[in-house]
């Protein structure tokens, strides 16, 4: 029996794998080539509500400019307005927060006004 300890790297040490060979990096990269090549896929939700619709398709809408996110905002807070009485999950509601009209250039005025921020971090 020796005393001899076997040499641990970090990932022996913490269990994860081992890193992939050459060979199952080129296969790696050329998987994620195809996948960066494939088409989009369009979504398959067949509803035509706001709140009600895929994310996908959403964000598909408002890419293709056929809904604002304006009008998207809107339409969750009114949602949000009709089912929290039951539901009661929001503890409180920062409407005031949400644009009321979309702006090119908010950087520079976010930090000005302290928009965009935390409550805890507004002070600092």
């Amino acid at each position: 029996m020796s005393n001899v300890t076997p040499i641990l790297s970090r990932r022996g040490l913490l269990g994860l794998p081992d890193p992939p060979r050459a060979a199952e990096r080129v296969r790696l990269a050329a998987l994620a080539t195809a996948a960066a090549a494939a088409p989009v896929l369009a979504s398959t939700d067949k509803n035509d509500e706001l709140v009600f619709m895929s994310t996908t398709k959403l964000a598909g809408l408002i890419r293709t400019k056929k809904v604002s996110a304006v009008e998207a905002v809107d339409a969750y807070i009114a949602r949000q307005l009709i089912v929290n009485d039951r539901l009661n999950a929001v503890v409180m509601n920062c409407y005031e927060r949400a644009p009321p009209k979309p702006r090119r250039s908010m950087r520079g005025r976010r930090a000005a006004s302290g928009r965009g921020r935390c409550m805890a971090c507004r002070s600092r």
